[in-house]
């Protein structure tokens, strides 16, 4: 199978291409230019600008988001540049743009993912980056480590006061997702330090996946079960649940398997996701131990 078709599979969506927005405005273009310039204060902003230079920039309203990556045919990240103005406006000095900042390191981690499938990995992948720039932030920072740690220290007191309703070993992992985002980076850095499994199931837990969504052990199971039969099924695929050798499975890892041809699909996922397991993992918890130095243990 040739290098275009594949690399064709991984940048076609599973469904329709969204519409495509509209050219950054200067102004637009002067604020996103700001927020990039804050994140190139760390080794982990610059590494996600440089893999995400060639990612397009578009503007269009996203409903409450500042910024989100679309999967498209041409890999997308769109801003909302109405509210990003209005907000980048109207924000406190720093603080506010430290907001904006997080926001943009999670989307521009997807883009620099660039997996063309929904998958609760890249979620993790992404917010696990927006960790590690927000720690390398804060070791060059002293006044953006301090919020993080105030920020540390109301999830705390928010997990005790949730212990003193709830009979379980983490009442933390019950606690309701933060609005603020330097608030939930801090709630995932209190997880990520105490049990990294439940940090990965806080972040899949904090949005809801649509019936195509899969995960990577999920796929690799399938492949290695059917990837054979794969071929032998129709091509239009319009029903809830696809049965093969007499096992019910759901339509959409079906679909998610053709995406992956055994050319190459799946060692391209373990390439993408291989920090969320390896050194790289165990570095984010080194830098956390060592930025919170005396402070007690979440």
């Amino acid at each position: 199978m040739g290098a275009a078709f594949l690399l064709f599979l991984w940048l076609c969506p599973l469904s329709a291409a969204e519409p495509p927005g509209f050219a950054l405005l200067p102004e637009a273009a002067l604020d996103l230019e700001r927020l990039e310039q804050g994140l190139a204060k760390t080794w982990a902003g610059r590494r996600l600008l440089a893999q995400t230079q060639e990612v397009s920039r578009r503007s269009r309203p996203l409903n409450g988001e500042l910024f989100a990556y679309q999967r498209l045919s041409t890999p997308t990240l769109f801003i909302d540049a109405d509210q990003l103005n209005k907000l980048v406006r109207q924000a406190s000095e720093r603080l506010g743009l430290w907001e904006f900042e997080l926001m943009l390191v999670r989307e521009l981690a997807k883009a620099g993912l660039a997996i063309a499938l929904e998958m609760p990995e890249v979620e993790m992948a992404a917010v696990q980056s927006q960790l590690e720039y927000a720690l390398e932030r804060a070791q060059g920072d002293a006044e953006f480590s301090q919020r993080l740690k105030d920020s540390l220290r109301l999830m705390r007191r928010r997990a005790d006061a949730a212990a003193m309703h709830l009979v379980i070993a983490s009442p933390l992992a019950l606690t309701p997702l933060p609005q603020k985002e330097m608030d939930k980076a801090a709630f995932y850095l209190i997880l990520f330090r105490r049990d990294e499994d439940e940090f990965y199931a806080a972040v899949e837990r904090s949005r809801r996946w649509s019936v195509d969504a899969v995960r990577l052990t999920e796929l690799e199971d399938f492949i290695e079960l059917h990837g054979r039969q794969l071929q032998t099924l129709p091509q239009e695929l319009k029903v809830p649940y696809v049965r093969i050798n007499g096992r019910r499975y759901p339509t959409g890892l079906v679909r998610a398997a053709r995406f992956l041809p055994s050319a190459g699909g799946l060692a391209r996922l373990h390439e993408a996701f291989d920090f969320l397991e390896t050194r790289r993992r165990m570095e984010l918890k080194a830098k956390l131990k060592a930025w919170l130095g005396a402070e007690p243990a979440p």
